[in-house]
């Protein structure tokens, strides 16, 4: 059901598919051309297209003067906040639209369907346990959850550990593997060094030179 608006809209078109009413303090199911009780999957079809219409950057509205695009289009969210139950707030407060929403009538109407949606819900099984208080499921589903969490960030906190310590082992590793490499290196110039001096004897004795006293070589070793 849809309410046809008394009058042309500002931007003089009569061609738009939801015109927004033209008399004062028009109700949010007026706004949304919606009847009485629509559910909110329709509210919520109707509010995008409604804001694909009013929307004060959409092309439809460009013939609209930028005030009344603003209001049109502030009026329009109100009412869908009214309609999805989340403001209370009337429509009119700052602006030039009311709601005029008979809001003690709508809270009855809502009660009597709370009170038919448990009238046909079936009676729980207390005795056999069945449909009892499931207040013992949401603190299972809490501890799991928890207990999940835990698990999940336990080996992240326990790097925070273990990366310092890793990190010390790895210094002393490449530490003792340079002086290794050092000691080794210092032994084989020392090799090297002992076996030029024997060469050189030997050709100065073949030469015929009298031998001489053995060079001792002092070598410090590198740290």
């Amino acid at each position: 059901m849809r309410f046809a608006s008394t009058s042309a809209s500002a931007s003089g078109s009569t061609s738009t598919p939801l015109p927004f009413p033209a008399h004062r303090n028009p109700t949010p199911y007026q706004i949304f051309h919606l009847p009485l009780g629509a559910s909110q999957a329709e509210i919520k079809a109707r509010y995008y297209e409604l804001a694909r219409l009013y929307h004060p950057d959409s092309p439809a509205a460009h013939g609209v003067p930028p005030n009344l695009r603003h209001a049109r289009f502030h009026a329009i969210t109100k009412a869908y906040d009214v309609l999805r139950g989340k403001s209370y707030t009337p429509l009119g407060t700052g602006s030039s639209y009311s709601h005029g929403v008979d809001y003690a009538a709508e809270l009855e109407r809502r009660k009597r369907q709370f009170a038919q949606r448990r009238a046909h819900r079936p009676a729980p099984d207390v005795a056999a346990g069945v449909g009892g208080d499931d207040a013992w499921k949401d603190q299972l589903l809490i501890f799991v959850g928890v207990t999940s969490l835990v698990i999940g960030f336990a080996p992240a906190l326990m790097s925070l550990y273990t990366i310092p310590d890793r990190r010390h082992r790895t210094a002393s590793a490449n530490l003792a593997q340079a002086r290794a490499d050092a000691r080794a290196y210092g032994h084989e110039r020392r090799e090297a060094i002992h076996a030029h001096v024997a060469e050189y004897e030997r050709q100065k004795a073949a030469e015929g030179d009298p031998p001489q006293a053995p060079t001792t070589v002092h070598i410090t070793q590198e740290p």
